[in-house]
């Protein structure tokens, strides 16, 4: 089933963000359009490949493979593929994919880098963030209500990380829990330099 979901997901994020910029090329006008058609395009183009190269290594290891399909559900729900799922009229199924992906992302924060929850209050915000994934998807209350619950999650998650690692002793798993945080905080400036050009 797993490998089911990961197949739809990885065909949503090539398919939806490479729809949603074709249906844009009509409308390019100006070269900086075309700028910023090309930078929504490129989070879902790394975060795709990434995803595939993780399932491909580490399809064994149950938080690679986590990661790897909340990044096929992000890329399938960024900016670029909006216009693709308004135009087949499944705004739906974005936001499915939008919250699935946020909710799978922080799980993996919260159970990295061996599957387990620690510390131990990580498993309740584990459980709070499997009840409140639904509740703003489909709660009709504004969306910055929704983004401020998922920001506090988010932040929890990486506190999850960020505590034990003060704990580590040099090594691999240490140097695994760094690169996780450098490479969280790099998606992190990719995705605000994309919504500060995507509101341009």
């Amino acid at each position: 089933v797993f490998t089911l979901v990961w197949l739809v997901s990885l065909a949503a994020a090539m398919v939806a963000p490479l729809g949603g910029a074709w249906l844009r090329l009509p409308g390019i006008r100006a070269a900086s359009e075309a700028v910023s058609l090309a930078i929504d395009l490129l989070p879902p183009v790394l975060l795709v490949a990434t995803a595939v190269l993780l399932w491909a290594r580490r399809r064994q290891d149950s938080v690679a493979a986590l990661l790897s399909l909340s990044f096929l559900m992000m890329a399938a729900a960024f900016f670029a593929a909006e216009g693709f799922f308004r135009a087949v009229e499944l705004g739906w199924v974005r936001e499915a994919f939008a919250h699935g992906g946020r909710c799978l992302l922080m799980l993996v924060l919260l159970t990295f880098p061996d599957g387990r929850f620690s510390p131990r209050w990580s498993a309740w915000v584990a459980a709070g963030l499997l009840v409140w994934g639904p509740v703003a998807a489909f709660w009709p209350a504004p969306r910055n209500l929704a983004y401020a619950g998922y920001l506090l999650f988010l932040a929890l998650s990486v506190l999850s990380i960020a505590i034990p690692y003060r704990r580590l002793a040099g090594g691999l798993e240490r140097q695994q829990v760094r690169w996780v945080l450098f490479g969280f905080a790099g998606g992190t400036l990719l995705l605000a330099i994309a919504t500060l050009v995507s509101l341009l």
